[in-house]
């Protein structure tokens, strides 16, 4: 069991800014598999409206909320490995329902692996509901790595991506200075 407890005033006005408490249970198995449950009590002072999704204004003022999750973590030693968590509860003056899978891997070979995550909101508030949808998928060799994002809003309605990648290509030196590769995995192009 863990707990913990942010407490930030504002640094002109000395109010109360922000407020977080936290109380978390996580249950280890011995397939080093986690299970962890849990709940949050939240309060933001809000000294001006702020959008939180295009459109959607949050007027100024203070906001108490509480949330709960749980999430199960499964062990680095499989071949498919990651957690996956659920929260829901209140968020500023409306609900929230939050999935998420994050610190995925997938083993296809010892030389490569795929790392999915994803992230999936829906948000209703008085003054609006949106969802967001969020996803990435890192593909890792020893020499090169790719990365891909992509997103929508239900507000939007435009889904977004990028794409990204990176590699060692060059001599051994310039590889050394890769933070992403070692001189063993440098691909040698003279």
């Amino acid at each position: 069991m863990s707990a913990s407890l942010d407490y930030i005033l504002t640094a002109d006005t000395r109010l109360l800014e922000t407020r977080t408490r936290t109380a978390m249970f996580e249950f280890q198995f011995e397939s080093s598999d986690r299970l962890s449950v849990d709940v949050s009590d939240n309060y933001e002072l809000l000294l001006e409206p702020f959008e939180i999704g295009p459109g959607i204004f949050l007027p100024m003022g203070g906001y108490g909320f509480a949330d709960a999750g749980l999430s199960y973590a499964f062990g680095q030693q499989r071949s498919l490995s990651g957690t996956v968590s659920v929260r829901r509860g209140q968020f500023w003056s409306g609900d929230s329902t939050v999935v998420d899978i994050r610190q995925g891997r997938i083993e296809v070979t010892p030389q490569l692996s795929v790392e999915p995550s994803a992230s999936l909101n829906w948000v209703d508030l008085p003054q609006g509901e949106f969802t967001t949808h969020l996803g990435r998928v890192r593909v890792t060799t020893p020499s090169v790595h790719a990365c891909s994002s992509a997103g929508s809003s239900s507000t939007t309605q435009a889904p977004t991506s990028s794409v990204r990648t990176s590699g060692c290509v060059g001599s051994i030196r310039r590889a050394a200075n890769c933070s992403l590769c070692t001189p063993r995995t440098a691909i040698r192009m003279s």
